[in-house]
């Protein structure tokens, strides 16, 4: 078939594998003692989390499918989330997904595991999905899904190149969670004062926010244009409004300068709150609240990593008599009070965990080009673009 590389063929999933059937009941052992395996312990791509619980510890009632090492789980629910995993022990796994056996004379079984990783199985699974009218593949539209595939030892060859990449992707995250336990604890110790910076000597006192800082929202109305209006996001922080959500609901746009902050009052407890950075002035909408600290008393810098920590979280989530809070105003705010060093020390203490969240970033850019590259690769292997020399 013209397009094939040489010595590769076409194949149906049923043609090189085959679909664990049959469920067993977690009461009883010895899967009753068996690690379980849920959609929840698959990240999306590839990739198992830990650590697992027994079908006991869990108290599982309803029946599972029993998997052994060289199995691969797939969780048929969803398969835009392409949550698929290589396990190498004996447990059992929710009835929403597929355990699944390469044919050992057909295909490697971690070759198998990339392919099912690749946009175009991918693209395939969620084909099916829809097709089905349910957000789910079932095991005859899996069965039919095409696979393209080499001989066996090219194929371990690609698995093994792919795995390679794989590791260097897992020592990546190792390094960075580690990075971000450190910060997490750098934050723990220098925002409450059980450790302070190196020449640290003024007298902490405890501040309410009102005392350090200054409600911006009534003094700061007008109209800059269109090019001028931004919003708060949890992940990105204060960011240019896409064009279709710019409106009449405008017409009361607030200000922010450099260093102020802005939040909307309804979703401050999930953290839509940002200090704005640029150099230039923006608006926001009206109905966002807009505060400025007092940097004779109050580190704007210091002031974002505080509210980082557990305090902010805690008092942004619950009001003073347990309630859940619906909607926090500045004076809602302005009496969250905390442990507040010196401005000097404040100054120093941001320096120090910005450095952190600065080698987090470029850590974080690295694992994202890393992944990007291996993808591209991964592509290429899986297609025949690229041969390998055995």
């Amino acid at each position: 078939m013209s397009g094939i590389p040489k010595g590769w063929h076409h194949r149906q999933f049923d043609e090189i594998a085959t679909v664990q059937a049959g469920l067993v009941s977690p009461l009883e052992e010895p899967y009753r003692f068996h690690y379980h395996i849920g959609g929840e312990n698959i990240t999306s791509g590839g990739g198992l989390l830990r650590p697992l619980k027994t079908c006991d510890e869990i108290g599982l009632t309803s029946g599972k499918y029993r998997f052994g090492p060289g199995a691969i789980v797939y969780s048929k629910i969803r398969p835009n989330l392409n949550k698929v995993c290589l396990v190498d022990f004996e447990g059992v796994c929710s009835a929403d997904a597929y355990p699944i056996y390469g044919k050992l004379d057909a295909i490697n079984p971690l070759f198998l595991l990339y392919w099912m990783r690749s946009p175009r199985f991918l693209q395939q699974a969620i084909a099916s999905s829809v097709r089905s009218g349910m957000p789910k593949i079932n095991r005859e539209d899996l069965g039919r899904i095409e696979f393209l595939i080499p001989p066996l030892p090219e194929q371990r060859k690609i698995a093994d190149i792919l795995s390679t990449w794989d590791e260097a992707l897992e020592k990546l995250d190792a390094l960075i969670a580690a990075k971000e336990r450190r910060k997490q604890a750098l934050m723990q110790q220098l925002l409450t004062g059980m450790k302070r910076v190196k020449g640290a000597t003024g007298k902490w006192k405890r501040v309410q926010l009102g005392d350090v800082a200054e409600n911006m929202s009534e003094q700061n109305k007008g109209r800059m244009g269109t090019k001028s209006l931004y919003g708060v996001t949890k992940a990105d922080g204060i960011v240019p409004m896409r064009d279709h959500v710019k409106g009449a609901s405008f017409a009361r746009c607030k200000m922010v300068e450099t260093h102020w902050y802005a939040y909307n009052p309804m979703r401050i407890n999930i953290g839509s709150i940002a200090r704005w950075q640029g150099a230039e002035t923006v608006m926001v909408s009206g109905d966002y609240v807009v505060f400025r600290c007092n940097e004779k008393l109050l580190s704007p810098a210091y002031l974002d990593h505080l509210r980082q920590t557990w305090m902010w979280q805690s008092f942004v989530t619950r009001g003073g008599n347990g309630s859940v809070r619906i909607r926090i105003y500045f004076s809602d705010l302005a009496e969250f009070t905390f442990p507040c060093p010196p401005i000097e020390e404040q100054q120093k203490i941001a320096a120090v965990l910005d450095a952190a969240d600065q080698e987090l970033t470029l850590l974080r850019k690295q694992r994202h080009a890393l992944d990007q590259q291996k993808r591209g690769l991964m592509q290429r292997l899986l297609t025949g673009k690229i041969r390998i020399k055995l």
